[in-house]
């Protein structure tokens, strides 16, 4: 197994990233041979991730993980990801893997790679208000294209008891 821990880290002047800087962070990776199969894990946190959506405003949030891959299944399964974010906490799973060739060649140049995230139960409410967390179910489902540095995604879905919302998203990635 290996174990690391850091503290608190600014962006440094002049860095053009989109991460501000972060709170303290942990990484843990273990992995295991044996007859029945090969498996990796890897889980972490990191605290106070602050992300620029642009030049005034960020987004700010806790991060915590644990993903598995067994050797030969051809993705990572996400045990685990949850996202706090000031009252509304996001807890998701899912996997991340190759996209099928046939997948890959009707979305461009390879290779692509296609995830799904699924929540069974998160909490969502506004920042500096008094109004009441409201239970969500969500989806988030798309496909990453390295060579066009693009994320593509395609459902984002959030239901409740009161209704529902959906709508895609694309990012370029610099």
């Amino acid at each position: 197994d290996l174990h690391v821990e850091m503290a608190a880290a600014p962006a440094a002047p002049g860095d053009a990233s989109p991460l501000r800087g972060i709170g303290a962070a942990a990484l843990t990776v273990s992995g295991m041979q044996r007859a029945g199969g090969d498996r990796l894990a890897i889980s972490g946190r990191i605290d106070k991730a602050d992300i620029a959506i642009n030049d005034r405003d960020s987004f700010v949030a806790d991060l915590d993980f644990a993903a598995t891959t067994l050797g030969g299944s051809g993705k990572l399964e996400i045990e685990r990801l949850r996202v706090v974010s000031g009252r509304s906490t996001w807890n998701f799973h899912g996997a991340l893997g190759p996209a099928p060739r046939q997948e890959a060649a009707e979305g461009g140049t390879a290779p692509s790679y296609r995830f799904e995230l699924v929540s069974d139960g998160s909490t969502v409410a506004p920042q500096d208000s008094s109004e009441p967390t409201l239970r969500v179910l969500a989806r988030v489902a798309g496909r990453l294209d390295a060579d066009a540095s693009r994320l593509d995604i395609d459902q984002i879905g959030v239901r409740s008891s009161q209704g529902e919302v959906s709508g895609r998203a694309a990012v370029h990635l610099a």
